[in-house]
């Protein structure tokens, strides 16, 4: 079954959503917002995405679909401080030439639990980010636990496996209990429209744990 995106629009986008599972779908053709001047915080639909959940997101996966030439592929954004998600699985999906991410999770605020990204392939990503975006790859943001294992990035044009730990810089409280699994990724031909990046990395608060990971032949751009 193909999905196809209209203009502006992602195929499937819903705000505040628990115990959803997306599996066995090809998405196609999803296109920008009609003004390319426009950066994300003037309209929602700048930062668009084949599947775009919004809002509070709890037991999501989405599993054994195909995205090809969309905007981005699966954005899972929490809007404001308010939302807690948690228990989010992407995983064995295929991810081919995109505008911008392929997956991007946690990214608004709110609270963040279990991310777990697996074995998804993305190749040529980020060719044609919106104005205030870098068109990175694979972003998670500020969860209590991540493991991002088994993925293999080829041609991407930003950072590649993009992951933030703990909390933000200068935020409050303390975060004990964050623990970050990175291991048994491939990232190749990255950042070939950027330099101030890693094809792998992770900052803030950890600790991670990184380990059989292959990081090959980072292309950054420098004028």
């Amino acid at each position: 079954l193909d999905v196809i995106g209209p203009e502006g629009r992602a195929a499937v986008d819903t705000t505040g959503v628990s115990h959803l599972e997306i599996s066995g779908l090809s998405f196609r053709y999803t296109q920008q917002w009609y003004d390319l001047d426009f950066p994300a915080w003037m309209h929602k639909e700048v930062e668009s995405a084949a599947i775009r959940l919004r809002g509070e997101c709890r037991g999501i996966s989405i599993r054994n679909c195909d995205f090809r030439d969309v905007i981005a592929g699966v954005r899972i954004q929490a809007i404001n401080d308010k939302p807690a998600n948690d228990a989010i699985l992407i995983a064995d999906n295929a991810f081919l030439r995109t505008d911008d991410a392929a997956i991007e999770v946690g990214k608004g605020g709110g609270a963040l639990g279990s991310v777990r990204v697996l074995r998804n392939r993305l190749h040529l990503i980020g060719m044609r980010p919106n104005r205030q975006s870098s068109g990175h790859a694979l972003t998670v943001t500020f969860p209590v636990t991540m493991e991002i294992a088994g993925n293999i990035l080829t041609r991407c044009y930003g950072a590649g496996i993009f992951l933030f730990g703990g909390k933000p810089s200068g935020g409050d409280g303390e975060v004990p209990f964050f623990r970050g699994l990175v291991h048994h990724n491939k990232a190749e031909q990255c950042l070939l429209a950027a330099n101030d990046w890693g094809q792998i990395e992770t900052w803030q608060g950890g600790p991670f744990y990184i380990y059989n990971n292959v990081s090959a032949n980072p292309n950054g751009l420098w004028n």
